[in-house]
């Protein structure tokens, strides 16, 4: 036998036993962004040396150890999952962005996914409506416009108006266009689904907000599946958890469009820059003088219309980042974009926080004191009364912070959160508010525990507590980072897309949507 034996899985080899010089420069060799997948990896790994006489000092690590870290086990049975059935599984992706607009439909852009059976980045816009877990996937964008990007943030103010920013289309190319996407939806034959006209979209003209569909658009609309464009399948939802929760009242009526990039024309969508609007009556030159833009776009599809624009951006404009986070927040009533953090092109982490009016379209960069939170990217904001409050991310040294801090938006003073229970460090998760004091986190990947399932903070008490996710089939994994969520109701969170590439075991990309139970949870920590 062995007298004396050391292990360190690889997370704490490369981490804590390898000097951050050495760090710096593998990680300086080639731009790296697969953090997720490489921390995965490593979690699978191990170093082990024994030897047959005993010894006082390690190996391995010549004494450094890394510091010690909750181990509390997560509470378990108590998180549910609800699947849709497997041909309404139609959100594919990671690292797009998501946000719901009006309450009810989930716009999910950029990312990477598959189209046709091959794997690229994505320029689709995906509207999901939350209702009947109907997608339509718009195929059309023009190049000019730069929709196909990745760890970007998107923000959905009350009015409907959705705004796109920042990421990256490739390692070397970062986006540099602030897109803003007014969504249109016209109400079908017995759908109460009602039509967005808000001020942020007021470019549109009074005709084109009350336009029908123009002809050509069922012919260019597709179910998926099905032999009818545009028609509806009954799905129900089926529960894969070892909770009680009935799914009886998760049945939907289920529908799963795609708008063809052959079918695209003058009627429904129109590749010039200066065409505008949804109605091919309106003179494309009168809406480009309206406009005042040439990138400007709009297109037709099995919900109605959707609008794209570039924002014209003033003041002092935030550097070009990615995977940095964003939160609507309200500021003397008025609604304003909250920006904090992020990675820039050259891999420098960002601790910055920007104010965006989108009225004004005015950037103001905040001066802030107190417990600052620092470099971060990969991380979370949320608005809750008049504050921030951001949780994990990965550090300067890419280790996931298990702090959570709340920035006052009046005083401009970050305040670092006493929580107490049981909560993990993480990064590459989604936040959501609840039941006005109660903060979600879902997902995300970690060094030292088993990945993140939720965690429910109680933001008035500061106490937290860890909950796993359910066993999963291995022939329907879903994994639960680089995804997003929106929230269906104060007590069930639906997740669209996740996965990882190819730089560990090969690319997953999780059938989605799924719908997260999490009333138990909630109910544990009030």
């Amino acid at each position: 036998g062995w007298a004396w034996c050391e292990v360190l899985d690889m997370n704490t080899f490369y981490y804590y036993h390898i000097p951050a010089s050495e760090r710096r420069r593998i990680e300086s060799l080639e731009t790296f962004d697969e953090y997720e997948e490489l921390n995965l990896k490593y979690s699978h790994y191990f170093i082990l040396t024994a030897s047959t006489v005993s010894l006082n000092r390690s190996l391995i690590g010549e004494g450094v150890f890394p510091p010690a870290v909750n181990c509390y086990p997560p509470i378990s049975n108590i998180v549910s999952i609800n699947r849709l059935a497997e041909n309404a599984q139609s959100v594919r992706r990671f690292g797009h962005a998501s946000s719901l607009v009006q309450g009810r439909y989930a716009v999910s852009t950029g990312g990477f996914g598959e189209i046709d059976g091959r794997h690229q980045r994505l320029t689709e816009i995906t509207v999901t409506d939350m209702q009947t877990f109907q997608s339509s996937h718009i195929l059309c964008c023009p190049t000019d416009l730069q929709c196909s990007r990745m760890h970007h943030a998107s923000v959905s103010l009350s009015d409907g108006a959705t705004f796109l920013i920042g990421g990256r289309q490739s390692p070397y190319f970062m986006c540099n266009q602030m897109l803003k996407i007014c969504l249109n939806v016209v109400p079908e034959q017995g759908d109460l689904t009602q039509k967005f006209e808000d001020k942020h979209c007021s470019d549109h003209s009074a005709d084109d907000n009350k336009q029908n569909l123009p002809p050509g658009v069922a012919s260019n609309v597709r179910a998926t599946g099905q032999s009818t464009g545009g028609s509806h399948q009954s799905s129900t939802l089926t529960e894969s958890s070892v909770s009680s929760q009935s799914t009886t009242d998760l049945t939907r009526e289920l529908g799963d469009t795609h708008l063809e990039k052959p079918g695209c024309d003058s009627r429904t969508c129109d590749h010039v820059q200066s065409s505008f609007p949804c109605d091919s009556n309106l003179d494309p030159e009168s809406a480009h003088q309206e406009n005042g833009s040439d990138s400007d776009f709009s297109c037709s599809f099995h919900m109605g219309c959707v609008h794209i624009s570039v924002v014209n951006q003033k003041g002092g404009v935030p550097r070009e980042r990615w995977r940095h986070a964003a939160t609507d927040v309200v500021i003397n009533g008025q609604e304003k974009i909250f920006l904090h953090g992020g990675k820039t092109k050259t891999g420098e982490v960002l601790g910055d926080s920007y104010l965006f009016d989108p009225f004004s379209h005015v950037w103001e960069q905040l001066s802030c004191v107190g417990d600052v939170p620092g470099a971060l990217h990969s991380h979370c904001v949320s608005h809750w009364n008049g504050q921030v409050v951001l949780t994990g991310g990965l550090n300067v040294a890419s280790l996931p912070s298990e702090d959570v801090f709340l920035l006052n938006l009046t005083t401009k003073i970050w305040e670092k959160l006493p929580i107490t229970g049981n909560f993990y460090a993480r990064y590459s998760h989604t936040s959501h508010l609840v039941h006005e004091d109660i903060l979600l986190l879902v997902g995300g990947v970690n060094l030292h525990h088993p990945p993140p399932g939720v965690a429910v903070i109680n933001l008035r008490t500061r106490k937290a507590l860890e909950f796993a996710l359910p066993e999963q089939d291995k022939s329907s994994l879903l994994m639960f980072h680089r995804h997003t969520s929106v929230k269906l109701d104060e007590d069930k969170i639906v997740v669209l897309g996740g996965g990882g590439n190819c730089f560990s075991f090969g690319t997953h990309l999780n059938r989605t949507p799924v719908v997260l139970g999490v009333g138990s949870c909630i109910d544990s920590v009030r």
